[in-house]
């Protein structure tokens, strides 16, 4: 029997991580990482995609030298907005992809293939594009689908967000649920909560801080130095964290909450707050180690929604 494999993509503005899922679900080998390409004309991002496919596929047959296998789809995780049953990127005036507005990649991306003469053969794979945090969503369900209500937030250049019932993605009929599942848009004090739980929200807070703008990184490794002005900082930022999600925990009444996205790995300098709202109403609280590990398995998921994954 032929082995089986899915080639897999979580594309963000700065980089793009890339793997290969078994038919079991797993990543063969490790999670790859590409520069995203992101400002380029239309061709060179296009060739981009190929390129990693091109990548990952010759990583299939470094490992499988001599035993029969084949690529069974393609799946990408885009941020919006998209249209993904199309394959259909919608970003304008966002400093990114923007040379792709209006271009249907699942055309361009098998024309390209069509005339590779190694890839050739792909160019009629099913081609899958889903939301990124719709497939964060999915596959963190996937490995922990002892939950029945999940509310999914990934921060980062955005605040991204997705709503599962039962492992389904549900929709604004559903009580809680705000349209398209996008909290990101909700008003939060003098603006959005997209304004206040995002990169560019740490940032004001170090710019009032420090003066100038400071990144995650950046301060988290002050505030594990004890510095004073970075631990107000987060301090203010586990509060809004908190302020903005409380009120959706009530209306949603989730029993797992599940958070991404790099900064979440100093949850530790700004949860408490959450963590204490989380606990008083007996909802489980986990940070992913890996987001966009969780978008690829989410996307094999949406292939193979039958395959019971072991972490």
């Amino acid at each position: 029997m032929n082995n089986k494999f899915w080639i897999c993509m979580d594309v963000g503005g700065t980089q793009i991580k890339a793997g290969v899922l078994t038919q079991s679900g797993k990543i063969l080998g490790e999670l790859r990482t590409f520069s995203s390409n992101a400002k380029h004309s239309k061709t060179e991002i296009c060739n981009h995609f190929v390129h990693i496919i091109r990548e990952l596929y010759n990583q299939i047959k470094q490992m499988f030298p001599q035993e029969q296998w084949e690529i069974c789809g393609v799946g990408m995780a885009f941020p919006g907005p998209f249209d993904y049953d199309a394959g259909i990127c919608l970003m304008q005036n966002l400093d990114k992809y923007d040379a792709l507005y209006g271009i249907s990649l699942r055309e361009e991306i098998a024309a390209i293939l069509k005339k590779d003469p190694v890839l050739q053969h792909l160019r009629d794979i099913p081609f899958i594009f889903c939301n990124d945090v719709e497939a964060f969503a999915l596959g963190e369900h996937a490995l922990n689908p002892g939950f029945t209500r999940g509310l999914y937030v990934c921060i980062g250049t955005g605040c991204g967000s997705s709503f599962l019932v039962d492992g389904k993605l549900a929709d604004n009929s559903i009580p809680g649920v705000p349209p398209n599942g996008w909290i990101y848009g909700l008003p939060f004090k003098d603006a959005t909560i997209d304004d206040y739980l995002s990169k560019r929200g740490i940032c004001k807070l170090a710019l009032q801080e420090f003066g100038k703008p400071l990144e995650g990184k950046e301060l988290a490794e002050l505030a594990q130095e004890q510095d004073e002005k970075a631990l107000h900082c987060f301090d203010r930022f586990g509060n809004y964290l908190n302020e903005a999600l409380s009120p959706i925990l009530n209306a949603f009444k989730p029993n797992a909450l599940v958070l991404g996205g790099q900064l979440m790995k100093s949850f530790s300098l700004f949860g408490e707050p959450l963590q204490q709202f989380c606990n008083k109403n007996r909802i489980a609280l986990r940070i992913s180690p890996e987001s966009s590990q969780s978008a690829l398995i989410g996307l094999f998921h949406l292939f193979c929604p039958n395959i019971v994954l072991k972490q």
